[in-house]
């Protein structure tokens, strides 16, 4: 849980139809709480999406060198995933900038799939002459031995990276590419009839592994946004800038804030609960008939810039409402968050809504499979990440179901399951004593 909280006093702790999980809603009213995902034509499941955001620069002059990217590839246990016919991606190594380079990633009946290796495999590189570029095409790419020579062989050794992704969401994996990891060099030892003239570009990929720190690890970047307007702002959390929250937003490795309008700025929370990252988030809208979600940005100083006015991009990924994702809800609901580790902790919320469909009550924290418990704090304390013991909230899970209703204790397996209320703390009164919650998974 990326927001930390310390509890003070306390020792411890076009489509075809649509993709549903879920369980009875015997905390609320409304009926099966239920994932609503919808599942495009020729899918078994909704695919999931994983973005390779190239963030170049190193504070060098711009565009020394452009290397141009089509094709990304990915594997794990289950085969390749590539996209052999993408449009050419030109990432200018010298300066700072943000680009995305996304694949599809289908599914049929896995929970998750998880990617480990990574090929970097750029079709050529440009160098800037003051007129035409000098160019470079990928069948004179080399990579850097550790005594100067150059391995002619070529795409390069995978990288690693640790990237989970789930169906019908979207996990970003951040690649760092700067100049000093490739150059342009004469090989001394190349024979008369080299198709190169003897000159290549030079990959240094031990370069490229620390400055990656490997395995390179994703995050999920696509949230579940909360309208907490409703809630007295008494209750809610403040952001930096002084201002209330208006909506929480969870993708089970994060939490963010805003404000309550559908765009300004946007609060990444971090373990340091006073140095969220900043950005800025924009509403939902429709292109050529089709609704897209909301984006967020974040930012950081761009280090070239002397007077620290300037941002660069730092991470960019979608947002959509609550009501748009799930179905069924009801008056009182809880629902968790798998995170990128898929491990046996999940981020959850559990929420009142009014008879409009208003949140007026909001709690945030984590289920454990391994403890079969839950805890949860007031809403009041997501940013500052100090609770009052008293206030704590903690469940026990009486029941775990997978997709098909079938009692399960894998946590990675599990899409529902029933909790018992064992320490009230803050909940108010009209609050259940029991009921069910539901994994935010297809």
């Amino acid at each position: 849980m990326a927001a930390a909280i310390v509890v003070i006093g306390c020792a411890g702790g076009g489509d075809s139809g649509n993709a549903t999980s879920g369980g009875t809603n015997t905390a609320g009213t409304a009926g099966t709480l239920r994932v609503n995902i919808p599942t495009p034509q020729g899918y078994v499941l909704p695919p999931g999406f994983l973005e390779i955001g190239f963030l170049t620069g190193q504070g060098r002059a711009i565009g020394d060198l452009t290397l141009v990217i089509t094709r990304a590839t990915v594997q794990d246990e289950f085969g390749e995933v590539t996209n052999p016919l993408a449009d050419p991606l030109s990432l200018a190594l010298g300066s700072y900038s943000f680009q995305i380079r996304r694949l599809i990633v289908p599914f049929t009946n896995q929970n998750s799939r998880l990617f480990q290796n990574y090929t970097l495999d750029p079709i050529r590189i440009e160098q800037e002459t003051g007129g035409t570029p000098f160019v470079i095409e990928d069948n004179c790419f080399a990579t850097l031995n550790e005594d100067g020579t150059f391995n002619r062989a070529w795409p390069p050794n995978p990288t690693q990276i640790v990237a989970r992704v789930f169906p019908g969401r979207s996990t970003l994996v951040p690649i760092f590419l700067d100049d000093s990891m490739f150059q342009i060099a004469t090989d001394p030892d190349a024979p008369n009839n080299d198709p190169c003239g003897g000159t290549y570009a030079v990959f240094d990929q031990n370069r490229f592994n620390a400055i990656n720190e490997t395995p390179i690890r994703g995050l999920i970047n696509d949230y579940v946004s909360f309208d907490i307007s409703g809630v007295p702002a008494a209750d809610r959390p403040i952001m930096t800038d002084g201002t209330t929250v208006g909506r929480v937003y969870a993708s089970g490795d994060n939490y963010a804030v805003s404000g309550s309008n559908l765009s300004g700025k946007f609060e990444f929370l971090t373990p340091q609960v006073t140095e969220p990252i900043i950005g800025n988030y924009g509403p939902p809208g429709t292109i050529g008939g089709s609704t897209h979600p909301g984006t967020f940005t974040l930012q950081q100083l761009d280090p070239t810039d002397l007077f620290n006015l300037r941002k660069i991009v730092a991470l960019q990924g979608i947002w959509r409402e609550h009501t748009s994702v799930l179905a069924g809800l009801g008056e009182w609901n809880l629902v968790t968050f798998p995170n990128t580790n898929d491990a046996n902790e999940q981020e959850a919320v559990f929420f009142r809504r009014d008879g409009n469909g208003v949140i007026n009550s909001f709690f945030f924290g984590f289920i454990d499979y391994d403890t079969d418990e839950g805890h949860f704090f007031p809403v009041k304390t997501l940013v500052q990440g100090i609770a009052d013991p008293a206030e704590e909230v903690v469940i026990s899970l009486t029941g775990q179901f997978d997709k098909n209703g079938a009692a399960t204790v894998a946590a990675q397996l599990t899409r529902s399951g029933n909790f018992t209320v064992t320490s009230r703390g803050a909940l108010p009164t009209d609050a259940p004593a029991g009921g069910s919650f539901l994994v935010f998974r297809i």
